[in-house]
């Protein structure tokens, strides 16, 4: 109707051939019309109009010729319009004049549109419920609605709060009071975007910017508007939102994107009928279709088969009288949509429930967008198959069904070798060509899952028996035999392979897992393409190692790490010249740890940067503490060295504590030049420009030329123990010394030679020019307050000891561990020695720290023993030169009987090489 008022009111009075011409556009119209002469006779009606009226155009026009005075009423009801019912049909219609003249003859044309109030006023009490539900408590969000055939306007939301109209009647606020408070420069703008809207049938919504006046402010303030037209074309929305709130809260904007969409319904249970339907339902179905038509047989072919018996039995629950959502699924012209229904009960008068009022929204987009992260957390991005979390979940249903467990572990090897050389894209490919492979070899039944990197896991939903398991781990290590192609470069994977089944190898599905990478990384060390089969005695080094990965994180903070300093010496005299700083960890269970266990645990934390601030700053306080400063060297990785502010961090700590740079001594490993040669000539002379000294450490083990000393300012060369220990009967290593003590004397450097542990080797260096030593010939590392004690003595004289001296009759023994935590069976075992002191105890020499006896539980069985005698440990061990010394108590004395049959004698040195030869961890 208003694009026909639009078209006939833009034609000016005066212009007789366009009105001659619109008999022909209303020919065409979709709008019923019809055009009577000054007799009231019929002189125009379009197909439109015949339609409607049918054999009934003669009834209406009688009744109309007798009820006004059509010339005189075409002006004053122009707005209005007029209303006439036929009987006995009784069947209402709404005329509205069209003020043009197409003819002399012409007194009246209209349009006529037949109105069913009842149906209007029941969709339209749905309609604000639900705006009201939706809107009502939505701060910075308004919304208009206006009938362009009634004119009724109406108005929900906050807009009290956003237009200052809190001291104004809400009976005030009609379309007037909003144009005039509209900004007069996006006024016409505004209506010009409306008019585009109503005339355009393809066009439903519009949004613009404009600015509205704040009544209690007095200024203006930008809002955005969404401006919607109902399919119908009856119903103008519009939704004004707070510019701020338009950017920033996509849950308000999403939530009106869903009301657009919404249906809206009521159902009658007693004549099992829909009394009213929302255009927004027909928009949801795809197409209109009288509320008559729509049965419940209807609706059903609509639904999806799988959500037929959820809306069945929702109709129990509302006869019940509860509200409730149902969320299902329709198809919308062969299209699959997903739909939330809100359901709310419709009682009488007598507190019965009459049927059900339902707000209905399309929620497709955000099903499929949680589909999305259904899949992201589910599903491994690179490789397409279940990640760890979908692993864990799938085990747990299996093993809660009563159901056994076979996993198979396979893993290529070679993920973190083609990151590091190759780059991370190419190491995603190679999972994706790696899992390409595997996934025909996957049984039906069974789950292929990514665990980490190139470590994937087959999870069978029953116990294969070991040779069963054997023949399909062998077709896996033969995918060993090829290589793999990515990019331009081939491949020859390790495949190793590890099996763990339920319920003897794990009760839990974080156990099946942990043991099942356990067991796949123990076949990798087993030797080329190997499949092994888990047992307890692989849980040991894992167990201790992942304790340790843990418990690295926090271990600062706990103050579980501390620096100690082990002396250098002048080698003739003895005087303390400087210290090298060293880092030591001691664990609460597992004691003192090794820095050659800790460090590469460090790096795989990826806390160098953390632990080697931590370092400096140590030192540099230490060194505030001592009466005479004295030079003291720290070994720094070449990856902190890469850190842009390396030089800040060491310049911030020798300055806070007051540390002249020429003290501290930064030790490099002589490895280090092989990995950036620019860079680290570069780092070279920048610590040389601050004052500080650098050193070259275990020189002489690395793989650089002996030529690159030249490129480096380097003021000490540090010759490493393997060159130190037993240099006096070792031919090869004394030629080495020579040469390196050349070189450094031709380049102006320092020497110093680590690890000197007997009088014959320090004679040997003394006699070739040797002037600094650095070992426990002289003093063991020693913590803070000890290294203080040692520099108030006057020199330290060189001292053989042994935690083995006087203890000649030594039994070898295996210790047999039982019980570590909650783990028991055969844990694995590991060699020692003994040495008897009475009948009731005896000590224990092993490179192991043994936590408590509430934690680990162990035997020891001698050779000359067929029963494995259990002891528990008795106080705190002693620990020097890299060996524990416990005292034992056997728990069953008699088994000691017969023990020192094979007693033998061993030197201290060949003792200490028997316990390190065979290092268990």
């Amino acid at each position: 109707m208003k694009k026909l008022l639009h078209f006939s009111s833009i034609i000016p009075f005066d212009d007789s051939d366009n009105h001659a011409s619109l008999p022909e556009y209303w020919m065409h119209s979709p709008e019923a019309i019809c055009a009577l002469t000054k007799d009231d006779e019929i002189w125009f009606v379009n197909p439109s109009f015949e339609k409607l009226l049918s054999e009934s155009i003669e009834e209406f026009v009688e009744i109309l010729s007798n009820e006004l005075d059509p010339f005189a009423e075409s002006m004053t009801s122009l707005h209005d319009g007029i209303q006439v019912r036929l009987q006995p049909s009784n069947r209402l219609f709404q005329l509205m004049p069209v003020p043009i003249s197409v003819h002399p003859e012409i007194t009246l044309v209209f349009s006529v549109m037949e109105r069913t109030y009842e149906n209007e006023l029941a969709q339209e009490r749905m309609r604000f419920d639900a705006y009201r539900q939706v809107f009502g408590d939505i701060h910075g969000l308004a919304l208009f609605e206006f009938n362009l055939e009634t004119h009724y306007f109406e108005t929900f939301g906050s807009l009290k709060d956003m237009f200052g109209l809190s001291t104004i009647s809400s009976d005030t606020h009609t379309p007037l009071l909003f144009k005039q408070l509209l900004h007069p420069d996006d006024l016409n703008v505004y209506l010009k975007i409306l008019g585009e809207l109503m005339i355009d049938p393809e066009i439903e919504m519009r949004e613009s910017v404009v600015r509205i006046f704040h009544l209690e402010e007095s200024q203006y303030h930008h809002y955005v508007v969404r401006s919607h037209l109902s399919m119908d074309r009856k119903l103008l929305t519009c939704a004004v939102m707070d510019q701020s709130v338009y950017q920033t809260d996509n849950e308000k904007i999403e939530k009106f994107n869903q009301f657009i969409e919404a249906g809206m319904m009521e159902f009658d249970f007693q004549s099992d009928t829909f009394q009213h339907i929302s255009p927004g339902l027909f928009r949801m179905i795809g197409f209109e279709i009288e509320p008559s038509d729509i049965t419940l047989e209807f609706w059903k072919q609509f639904l999806h088969p799988e959500d037929l018996e959820l809306l069945t039995s929702s109709r129990h629950e509302t006869l019940q009288g509860e509200s409730a959502t149902y969320i299902y699924r329709v198809y919308v012209k062969d299209e699959l949509k997903w739909v939330e229904e809100k359901r709310d009960p419709i009682w009488d008068q007598n507190k019965n429930v009459t049927g059900y009022r339902s707000y209905l929204k399309n929620i497709t987009r955000l099903q499929e967008q949680e589909q999305e992260i259904t899949t992201l957390r589910t599903v491994d991005p690179i490789t397409g198959i279940a990640n760890r979390d979908t692993l864990k979940t799938h085990i747990e249903e299996l093993l809660e069904e009563a159901q056994s467990v076979t996993m198979i572990g396979i893993s290529f090897n070679h993920y973190a070798e083609v990151k590091q050389t190759l780059g991370f894209e190419l190491a995603d490919e190679w999972n994706a060509v790696t899992i390409g492979t595997l996934q025909p070899y996957v049984p039906e039944d069974a789950l292929l899952a990514v665990i980490h990197e190139d470590l994937y896991c087959i999870v069978i939903p029953s116990y294969w028996t070991d040779e069963r398991v054997r023949r399909f781990g062998e077709k896996l290590t033969t995918l060993s035999e090829r290589a793999y192609s990515i990019s331009e470069y081939e491949i020859f994977p390790h495949v190793s392979v590890g099996v763990c089944r339920s319920p003897h190898d794990g009760m839990t599905a974080n156990e099946l897992i942990a043991h099942t990478v356990q067991v796949t990384n123990h076949a990798y060390t087993q030797g080329h393409s190997n499949l092994a089969f888990y047992s307890s005695s692989v849980d040991l080094p894992s167990l201790r190692r992942y304790t340790l990965i843990n418990d690295l994180r926090t271990a600062i903070k706990n103050r579980e790490l501390f620096v100690v300093y082990q002396p250098k010496v002048h080698a003739w005299t003895g005087e303390i010249v400087g210290a090298e700083a060293l880092m030591r960890w001691t664990h609460p269970t597992w004691g003192p740890i090794s820095p050659a266990e800790f460090i590469p645990l460090i790096e795989h934390n990826q806390q160098i940067v953390e632990l080697t601030d931590f370092l400096i700053e140590e030192v540099c306080r230490f060194m505030n503490q001592l009466p005479t400063c004295i030079p003291i060297s720290i070994n720094i990785p070449a990856s902190y060295f890469y850190l842009d502010n390396y030089m800040q961090q060491i310049q911030q700590s020798y300055t806070r504590h007051n540390i002249l740079p020429h003290y501290l001594e930064i030790e490099i490993p002589e490895s280090t030049l092989l990995e950036n040669r620019d860079r680290m000539k570069s780092v070279f002379e920048t610590l040389n420009s601050f004052g500080i000294t650098v050193s070259f450490d275990d020189f002489g083990t690395g793989y650089s030329s002996l030529a690159y000393v030249q490129d480096y300012n380097i003021q000490i060369m540090k010759i490493d123990r393997i060159f130190a220990h037993g240099i006096h009967q070792n031919v090869k290593s004394q030629a080495i010394v020579r040469s390196l003590m050349y070189i450094a004397k031709e380049f102006g450097m320092d020497i110093v030679v680590e690890g000197v542990e007997c009088f014959r080797d320090l004679n040997w260096l003394r006699d070739h020019g040797v002037q600094t030593i650095q070992g426990y010939l002289f003093s063991p590392p020693v913590e803070s307050e000890q290294m203080i004690r040692l520099l108030d003595q006057t020199y330290l004289p060189p001292t053989e000891v042994s935690s083995l001296e006087g203890h000649t009759m030594l039994i070898p023994v295996q210790m047999i561990f039982s019980r570590i935590q909650s783990f028991t069976s055969d844990l694995g075992r590991a060699p020692a020695l003994v040495s008897m002191e009475d009948r009731k105890s005896f000590k224990l020499y092993t490179t192991l720290f043994l936590p408590p006896n509430d934690f680990l539980q162990f035997s020891i069985l001698m050779k000359s023993q067929d029963q494995p005698i259990p002891v528990n440990i008795i106080g705190t061990p002693d620990f020097e030169d890299g060996i524990y010394t416990y005292e034992l108590e056997p728990i069953e004395q008699s088994l000691l009987e017969g023990a020192t049959a094979h007693a033998f004698h061993l030197t201290p040195e060949q003792a200490k090489n028997t316990l390190h030869l065979h290092h268990f961890l």
